[in-house]
């Protein structure tokens, strides 16, 4: 199981264990309180070895530990202020407090350097709330804030402070000066940590090589209208994926993108050749779920390079049908549809090809696809190549006409439904089946 340190002051500390005390996580997470930044680098050099990450409580101890040390082989992160969360207090403080402005308000977690979270977008500059002259990472940034708050105050320049700086919250107490305590509420805290371990268990699987899967709902326009059946089948998929991972033990993650799941593995779950690359997950999805879907899985030596190909497997499953998997590799192989004995490999075609394609008004990916297949039998049928391409007889037909009309193809000896082996079957009552084989002198050049 992984082990995660949780470093911060003690008042976050408990604000974190509370709301993960509601939902727990398939991880150990060790608590670290510091009474200064400084105390951070005692605490990682005196256990840093019993952890594989590291999620800092906030900015301020995040930005010191990356300051002060060098290079570290652990996944950092810290829980960031929630925009939303942060706007809502300031219209809650303005709409309670009659008279009340930003002006008078000093905030001491933005800046320039954050961009001002993006108040600066919605506020005009006269009237953004006082910020810190300056931003120091490291335990002089409680007094300096502190100096200018008590200074404001005693000019009565400020109202209110919005704070994230926990340690100064006994000093505005013993002041008198009033403040709201902005650090992300339960459900804002757990989204933070379950992203900061998402990103633990990537950083465990880039270390080897991944795939990385992206499952599109295939939402329609029309679903989309409807709010509660969209979400529904979100909820609903991602009840199988956390079903389904708990069910075989799987340790992988789960993220929610615009428009899709993706998942994170290693390479090792995917079958081989032999079972036409059957992942688990694509059936116990196609058993379970109800609705149409297409996954896209994507191989590489990180998870950037794998999510590049889960979008490109994923195009490739939904130009082939519905409840379909598509794989592609970090040499461009393609394998589709993954799990079924009509699973073929292929490459994107070659820059001439693209335009033969276009010449014959064939698809890119069924000449792709038909290419590959080629391979893999004596000759060529309409109804093998309907089944292989997923597409009508008719269309099928009509793809292998005008092949062998250019060249590519070839017209064998014709024979009647049931003969050649009992295998050939008619694209009508009482007609020949028509097979065809390669040239393989223009079929070479397609393939580059």
């Amino acid at each position: 199981m992984l082990k995660i340190a949780v470093i911060g002051p003690g008042q976050s500390l408990d604000a974190i264990r509370q709301a993960l005390e509601i939902q727990p996580f398939d991880c150990q997470f060790l608590y670290y309180t510091y009474k200064r930044p400084e105390d951070i680098l005692d605490i990682y050099n005196a256990s840093y070895a019993d952890w594989d990450a590291i999620i800092f409580s906030g900015e301020l101890g995040y930005m010191y530990f990356k300051d002060h040390t060098q290079q570290v082989d652990l996944p950092l992160s810290y829980l960031e202020v929630d925009t939303q969360y942060f706007f809502g207090q300031l219209l809650k403080y303005l709409t309670e407090s009659p008279g009340a402005t930003l002006e008078r308000v000093y905030v001491d977690f933005i800046s320039e350097t954050n961009n001002y979270l993006g108040l600066n977008q919605y506020i005009e500059k006269s009237l953004m709330p006082i910020t810190p002259k300056a931003f120091v990472y490291d335990s002089t940034m409680y007094q300096m804030t502190l100096g200018e708050i008590l200074t404001l105050w005693k000019s009565q320049r400020i109202d209110v402070v919005f704070t994230r700086i926990t340690n100064n919250i006994p000093n505005f107490e013993a002041l008198g000066i009033p403040y709201i305590h902005i650090y992300p509420p339960a459900a804002a805290i757990r989204d933070a940590i379950k992203r900061a371990v998402d990103e633990v268990m990537l950083h465990h699987l880039s270390n080897h090589q991944l795939a990385v899967g992206h499952i599109d709902l295939l939402i329609d326009d029309q679903t989309k209208a409807d709010f509660r059946l969209v979400e529904y089948l979100e909820i609903t998929m991602y009840k199988h994926l956390v079903d389904f991972r708990m069910i075989h033990q799987m340790n992988y993650s789960i993220l929610k993108l615009s428009g899709v799941y993706e998942i994170t593995f290693s390479r090792v779950e995917i079958g081989s050749t032999q079972d036409h690359y059957a992942f688990p997950l694509l059936n116990y999805l196609s058993e379970h779920y109800p609705e149409n879907f297409n996954m896209g899985i994507g191989i590489g030596s990180s998870v950037e390079e794998g999510r590049f190909h889960a979008i490109e497997a994923l195009a490739e499953a939904r130009h082939f049908g519905v409840r379909h998997g598509f794989m592609v590799d970090q040499n461009n192989r393609i394998w589709g549809p993954i799990g079924n004995p009509n699973c073929i490999e292929y490459r994107p075609l070659p820059s001439q090809s693209e335009i033969l394609s276009k010449q014959l008004n064939i698809s890119p990916k069924n000449l792709e696809r038909l290419l590959a297949y080629s391979t893999t039998t004596p000759y060529l049928t309409s109804d093998q190549v309907a089944e292989a391409l997923n597409i009508t007889v008719r269309s099928a037909n009509r793809i292998l006409s005008r092949l062998s009309a250019d060249g590519f193809l070839a017209i064998i000896n014709s024979e009647e439904p049931g003969e050649a082996g009992g295998n050939e079957t008619s694209t009508g009552a009482g007609r020949p089946v028509k097979r065809y084989v390669v040239n393989k002198g223009k079929i070479d050049v397609l393939r580059g």
